[in-house]
């Protein structure tokens, strides 16, 4: 059970770490137990929300250095990943941005239970390119007329997207 802010502050960041850390030793101590979708050929498959595909390659190129165990990565809008492991898809890790969609796994029994781990929260964030003239000190500020248009992530499959028309 993960959430996780598109811009990744210090704070959820250094979370980051300690869960890839976390999981460094779970790995190393557990090698010998057999884990929900593992393979013979020792392959971590880790499905985990788009917004932690730079942190986590990153993180993830240090885990198979320091283990050797090779990291398969799906990432993806976390609906789909939950869909993905609602059809069957082997996952041993589920990085989401939602933990509704955590709890509904769980509800359906594809989770191990007492698994799920909240490592961070996310916020939505306001903004404008550099050379924009419009300038945002609260939300309230973009019902201004002088904002003409605003982007937001799919609501159907993307928590940001969902708390931003909400």
């Amino acid at each position: 059970m993960v959430r996780m802010s598109r811009v990744l502050p210090p704070f959820a960041a250094a979370c980051l770490v300690i869960v890839i850390v976390a999981l460094m030793a779970i790995v190393r101590f557990d090698a010998g137990v057999p884990q929900a979708g593992a393979r013979d050929d020792a392959t971590l498959t880790i499905s985990a929300a788009s917004d932690l595909t730079f942190a986590f390659e990153e993180l993830g190129a240090l885990f198979e250095e320091e283990t050797g165990i090779k990291i398969a990565f799906n990432f993806g809008s976390t609906g789909q990943l939950a869909q993905q492991i609602e059809a069957g898809a082997p996952v041993d890790i589920f990085a989401a941005a939602n933990v509704s969609f955590i709890e509904e796994l769980d509800e359906a029994g594809l989770i191990v239970p007492g698994s799920d781990q909240l490592y961070a929260r996310g916020r939505i964030v306001v903004w404008s390119r550099a050379d924009s003239p419009l300038r945002f000190d609260e939300l309230a500020d973009i019902a201004d007329a002088s904002v003409e248009r605003i982007a937001i992530a799919n609501p159907d499959h993307a928590p940001y997207g969902f708390a931003a028309r909400e």
